[in-house]
């Protein structure tokens, strides 16, 4: 990092007071060499219900509706941050890559103009006014480290020049691989993401790197909440982060058996719950609730606590995951609230992996509906259904045509009705039945891109009425959505379990139904959710949306 960067202001070592994203107000201390060297910060108050929201006239990016559990509508004014002069900054990162045990070293993270260093890479755009943004800075750190000054910070990054250094102290605790993540947010929408790893080894030397992950974006407003979930394989752990306006939780490490056997039980359950049983409406519900309510108690307690804490508040959760994620998050069932429910009753919940962020405008391209050359019962129906909303396209029914369809990159919609057929501990070979087996294996790396002109919408509407139907947890990270949404899909729609063939094609009747009506995604895909359910199917939580809540499909016929 360069020397002639430096933080704001003489370095005299006197108290800088401001406020820090999760916190009530901050004093910073400058060493002698102008960089920020500490920062003491009081706990921001609980959550409480917010504000109401501003009109337009009092801020030009206020909101103009909300969805939730009352109805409303999404308002993307925050999001087109590009008609405010929208900036791209570099989060640039130095740390050590080698350190020795007991050692303490700093990590400097700035906002930089200029890429510096082979790792460094771009932000997602955000508007900066002439008095400069604040933008907030939260590391996470393995347990090899130790923080001894605040993890959580914030830079004032100026319009036409490089933001002021920030400084965090840490200490090395035991030898062993040890990672940082360091997370840049203006307000609520996540910039990037830099991850740093390091060996912690006797007789180390100090060496430096910089390493960037790409950025995802998350909604914000006082109303949305945003949990980072983040399993990791080789720890066999999973990590979990929440945050809102005014507030970061710090991250929680759980074992990953503690879930995934939970999981996989839960998915038999919700199997043979959607093939029939003999069951009452009343015993399928209780069933449900009882499923959910043991997935919630499995999360970490602050996670539950803030989730608690958030109903009546917060309307839009976006869950923000590995690739590889096998559990059903969406049926956590909250019991110690007013009215106690599932996820989906208190929020709109989405999902989207870590990445690249999603489009607020998709599939203004060709329509395609694919089904095989001998469909299941009611898919002939469904897409006569989806086309009276959206408008005709072409009929697919061998895997070259759908491959041809994705080549050609002119896609805007690819709606899927037919067999899903799994193959489990073997997710590219699982496949949808069409003249020859689709399988995932040929929505691979190869097509990285394809979809990228017009950002298409996937549903991938499998039914089944007697035959398994792989689900998203199942498939893993080769699943349907992470294929897609690689190559370039703006959004997808799919399932988390088995699912009735007649509710399915309700769900897809009501969604299109609510994008020809100009809702965004989010709005139409609740809507859609709650016109089928049922006490006694599991199909309507089944669904789960991989996109920005905000987003607008553009491909409908008007």
């Amino acid at each position: 990092m360069s020397g002639a960067a430096r933080a704001g202001g003489p370095p005299d070592g006197k108290p800088r007071e401001g406020s820090v994203h999760g916190y009530a107000r901050e004093v910073r201390r400058l060493d002698a060499a102008g960089w920020v060297v500490d920062v003491v910060a009081e706990p921001a108050p609980p959550i409480a219900a917010p504000a109401p929201a501003p009109s337009v006239a009092d801020h030009p990016a206020a909101l103009t509706g909300a969805v939730g559990a009352g109805g409303g509508d999404f308002s993307d004014a925050d999001d087109h941050d590009a008609a405010a002069g929208a900036q791209s900054r570099h989060l640039t990162v130095d740390a050590p890559t080698r350190v020795p045990p007991r050692a303490a070293f700093a990590v400097h993270v700035q906002f930089t103009l200029a890429a510096r260093g082979a790792h460094c890479e771009p932000t997602r755009g955000f508007a900066i006014p002439e008095q400069g943004r604040w933008v907030s800075v939260d590391l996470s750190l393995t347990d090899h480290l130790a923080a001894t000054s605040t993890t959580t910070a914030r830079a004032r990054v100026p319009r036409d020049a490089d933001s002021d250094p920030l400084r965090f102290e840490l200490v090395a605790m035991r030898e062993g691989e040890a990672g940082i993540d360091i997370k840049a947010f203006a307000d609520q929408q996540f910039l990037g993401a830099v991850h740093v790893t390091m060996t912690v080894q006797a007789g180390a030397q100090g060496t430096r790197q910089r390493v960037a992950v790409p950025s995802t974006i998350t909604p914000g407003d006082a109303r949305a909440l945003t949990l980072e979930i983040r399993l990791d394989e080789r720890r066999e752990t999973y990590e979990f982060q929440i945050r809102g306006e005014g507030y970061t939780e710090k991250p929680v490490r759980v074992p990953f058996a503690h879930l995934d056997l939970a999981a996989r039980g839960l998915q038999q359950q919700l199997d043979e719950l959607a093939r029939g049983t003999r069951y009452s409406e009343l015993a399928v519900q209780t069933i449900l609730a009882n499923q959910g309510a043991d997935l919630h108690a499995r999360l970490p307690r602050a996670v539950q606590a803030r989730l608690t804490q958030s109903v009546g508040a917060a309307e839009r959760l976006s869950i923000v995951l590995s690739d590889n994620d096998p559990v059903p998050w969406e049926l956590a069932y909250l019991t110690d609230v007013p009215a106690p429910g599932f996820l989906s009753d208190h929020f709109l919940v989405t999902r989207w992996p870590y990445g690249a962020g999603p489009p607020l405008e998709l599939g203004a391209g060709e329509r395609c509906y694919v089904l095989p050359p001998d469909p299941p019962s009611a898919a002939s129906r469904e897409i006569a259904q989806v086309e009276s909303h959206v408008g005709n396209g072409q009929r697919l029914h061998t895997v070259d045509e759908v491959l041809r369809e994705l080549a050609s990159r002119r896609a805007g919609l690819m709606h899927f009705a037919a067999h899903n057929v799994p193959q489990f501990g073997r997710p590219a070979a699982s496949s949808i039945m069409l003249d020859q087996p689709f399988t995932q294996a040929l929505v691979g790396r190869t097509l990285e891109g394809a979809l990228d002109a017009c950002r298409p919408l996937v549903f991938v509407n499998a039914c089944s009425s007697n035959t398994p139907t792989p689900t998203l947890a199942d498939t893993g990270a080769e699943g349907w959505a992470t294929r897609f949404l690689r190559v370039g899909a703006g959004a997808f729609v799919g399932t988390l379990w088995e699912i009735r063939d007649a509710a399915a094609a309700r769900f897809a009747d009501a969604f299109y139904a609510g994008l020809v009506a100009a809702q965004p995604l989010g709005a139409a895909f609740r809507d859609a959710r709650a016109a089928i359910r049922s006490q006694g199917d599991p199909t309507w939580l089944a669904y789960t949306l991989y996109a920005h809540p905000s987003a607008r499909y553009l491909g409908v016929d008007r």
